[in-house]
């Protein structure tokens, strides 16, 4: 906390079963995502959130930046307002949009809302981000209990859709859910890239049996134009066996119909943890088949653990594996290997120094649903080193450097083709100035050479301001077409970015 401003800041990790939805032929790959938010309370009437996250299947990803403003200017009414950038780097290239969005909320009763939703494309790509104009309106109605029924109609340019959703608390630690939506948005769904409202229904119940065991269990109906229709049912158990101990599995069942035929589907995915102070580890395995109209097993492993070694270092590291087997067609097979270690210094007793470093092995081989859903794609071997340097000179000035290279190779065309040496090295040094009033200017000359594809440079530059003490938030133009992220290999990263950074 500083001064009257409140702080809360959020890091997670999430892992999404591969084909957790069974209304479709998904990829077959399982999703992992990523993020920090930070919320503050700048004044009693006004608070602001900011949010970074990273959603990565297979080879692609999505990443997002998002700034909200909460203005309450009276007990009954909230306005609203969110700016988001979105890219997603698919294996055909990387695309970039800017949302904007506005909402009103007017507090009818103690027990009813009604709200407004306006969201506008602002930015799309030179028309390779398709528009997602939106105009919605709802209501929600909470009773004594705590239960909830609410209400919602959205017309856009991806679709329209309506739907109503109720939540019943059968006892303090007993709660069943309810949802049903009709939607007339016959847009191809990916739960990543374009994960909209499929028609529906979905009846689930969340109870907590004990203080060390929860259970959940979740039936969902889904009716898609495009991949036909599908049952499924998903039963689970958590554990708390010790403090900081977590134990969990679930079981999940599923029938799909499609053009294609049916397709029986039968998961397993069991996970563990253990969080002290200074560690924090998770583990989850899962194992899927399915039989009929596809055949195919897969198994997916997801690791990570992250550790202080005392208040000056820390050291992180994961593990991903995904191995599918198509017993139907063996070239439509899959397998995809990450394995990232890295550290961070930064000395007790001096915080002006900070040092980076990572390491990240990738091994990806997409699945034909990828090259369905994208028309293209490569695979890629690569071995990736980068570290990277923090000083702060004085008050108003702070210099950074970074150096990456790659190794490996990569070809285009999926299980065929030549591999071509992907050998890169990637350079930056950035400073950074402080302006009066909270403001900041950053500056960055940044280089990439790609062996037998010459090198390319520019600058980038951005302001932003502190919002509160833990939160600062900018905008800026990257005047480069290429990323220093180097297991991206697209050109398309010119354009305008916002920054957010959180500190604990």
């Amino acid at each position: 906390m500083g001064g009257h401003h409140q702080q809360n800041r959020l890091a997670w990790r999430r892992h999404v079963d591969a084909g957790y939805s069974v209304v479709r032929n998904d990829t077959g790959q399982d999703v992992r995502e990523t993020g920090v938010n930070a919320r503050g309370e700048v004044t009693d009437t006004l608070s602001i959130y900011a949010l970074v996250s990273r959603v990565e299947r297979g080879g692609e990803s999505l990443d997002q930046a998002q700034f909200t403003a909460q203005w309450r200017p009276t007990d009954d009414d909230t306005v609203s307002g969110e700016i988001r950038r979105v890219t997603q780097s698919r294996t055909t290239g990387d695309v970039n949009g800017t949302l904007g969005a506005g909402k009103y909320t007017r507090r009818v009763t103690p027990n009813l809302d009604i709200y407004g939703i306006v969201q506008l494309t602002l930015d799309d790509d030179g028309g390779k981000y398709a528009d997602n104009n939106a105009y919605t309106v709802g209501a929600k109605y909470r009773f004594s209990n705590l239960s909830t029924v609410g209400a919602e109609a959205t017309h856009g340019d991806r679709g329209n859709a309506a739907l109503v959703n109720a939540d019943y608390r059968l006892a303090p630690d007993h709660t069943v859910y309810g949802t049903f939506t009709a939607s007339s948005d016959n847009t191809e769904y990916d739960s990543v890239f374009n994960p909209r409202q499929q028609g529906g229904w979905t009846l689930g119940q969340r109870w907590r049996l004990t203080d060390k065991a929860n259970l959940f269990n979740e039936s969902q109906y889904l009716k898609d134009p495009n991949a036909g229709k599908g049952l499924a049912n998903t039963f689970g158990m958590d554990f708390y066996p010790a403090t900081g101990w977590n134990l969990g599995y679930t079981l999940q069942q599923g029938e799909l119909t499609s053009s294609a035929g049916d397709v029986h589907r039968r998961a397993v995915s069991v996970t563990g943890g253990h969080t002290t102070p200074e560690t924090t580890w998770s583990s989850k395995a899962e194992w899927r088949r399915d039989t009929g109209a596809e055949q195919r097993v897969q198994w997916v492993l997801a690791n990570r653990i992250d550790h202080k070694l005392n208040e000056s270092w820390r050291i992180s590291g994961k593990f991903n594996y995904s191995d599918t087997n198509d017993k139907l067609n063996a070239a439509a097979g899959a397998k995809y290997t990450e394995a990232v270690g890295g550290f961070a210094w930064r000395p007790m007793d001096d915080a002006r120094y900070a040092l980076l470093g990572r390491y990240t092995h990738l091994y990806d081989l997409a699945t034909l649903g990828q090259i369905n859903q994208v028309g293209s794609d490569y695979d890629q071997k690569s071995d990736i080193i980068s570290v990277e340097g923090i000083y702060k000179y004085d008050r108003p000035w702070e210099f950074a450097a970074k150096l990456a290279r790659r190794t490996g190779s990569a070809r285009f065309g999926r299980g065929t083709g030549q591999w071509f040496d992907s050998a890169t090295t990637y350079g930056g040094i950035q400073a950074r100035y402080e302006l009066p009033e909270k403001w900041h200017a950053l500056l960055e000359f940044r280089m990439l050479d790609v062996k037998d594809g010459g090198t390319r440079k520019g600058w980038l530059a951005g302001i932003d301001r502190d919002i509160t003490k833990n939160l600062r938030v900018g905008v800026g133009y990257n005047f480069t077409t290429f990323s220093d992220d180097l297991t991206k290999f697209g050109y398309t990263y010119k354009g305008f970015f916002l920054n957010i950074v959180g500190s604990y």
